[in-house]
């Protein structure tokens, strides 16, 4: 699995040779990649529970999605394919899963990404070509299905259904950012201010 940030724990001899100072935007991310070319990848803990305080204003979200969704993107360009390539040549299978996963774009690019394919499938489709289509819907409804059922059989408690009606705006909403990401990428790592718990 990934690192994300929060609620991780490393063994000392692991994390005190690992290379921190790198300033990538998605610190976390790359970390867990470093340590499992190591040969120490991490493992998820589902006993573990974590609060944390997200940012306040709508500002300093904004700025903490794009860190997080330029970072992500940047790794899946830079790391991705050679992380894939690495674990073929050494037929690591965990080293294989992280790169797969990795190279999923975030959920809301990858649903305009689809939903883009089927609007191109249906200019096709027109006197033309109806296999675009095709194609283009059935992955739209196989990736709305997979997130059906993985809000049916763990997110309900944490989504309404309301919520998980609103994600098409949400995915138009974040648009913005995935365009700076081509005209203005974010490079620098900048710290998000955050809901002091002692105030």
């Amino acid at each position: 699995c990934p690192l994300m940030g929060t609620g991780m724990a490393f063994p000392w001899h692991l994390i005190q040779q690992a290379p921190l100072a790198h300033g990538h935007l998605v610190e976390d991310m790359k970390l867990g990649i470093d340590l499992a070319c190591a040969g120490a990848p991490p493992l998820f803990v589902p006993e573990a529970r974590i609060n944390s305080w997200f940012p306040l204003t709508r500002e300093a979200a904004l700025a903490q999605r794009t860190r997080w969704e330029h970072g992500h993107l940047s790794m899946l360009i830079a790391e991705g394919p050679s992380l894939l390539r690495r674990s073929c040549l050494s037929l690591d299978a965990r080293l294989a899963a992280m790169a797969l996963d990795l190279m999923v774009p975030p959920l809301t690019l990858l649903l305009g990404l689809v939903l883009a394919a089927v609007a191109f499938g249906c200019a096709l489709a027109v006197g033309k070509s109806w296999t675009p289509l095709c194609i283009a819907g059935t992955a739209l409804i196989l990736m709305l299905t997979a997130m059906a059922r993985s809000w049916w059989l763990i997110g309900r408690d944490l989504i309404s259904a309301r919520d998980l009606l609103r994600v098409l705006v949400h995915a138009f909403c974040k648009l913005p950012i995935y365009l700076k990401f081509i005209t203005h990428r974010q490079k620098e790592w900048v710290r998000t201010d955050r809901h002091d718990s002692g105030s």
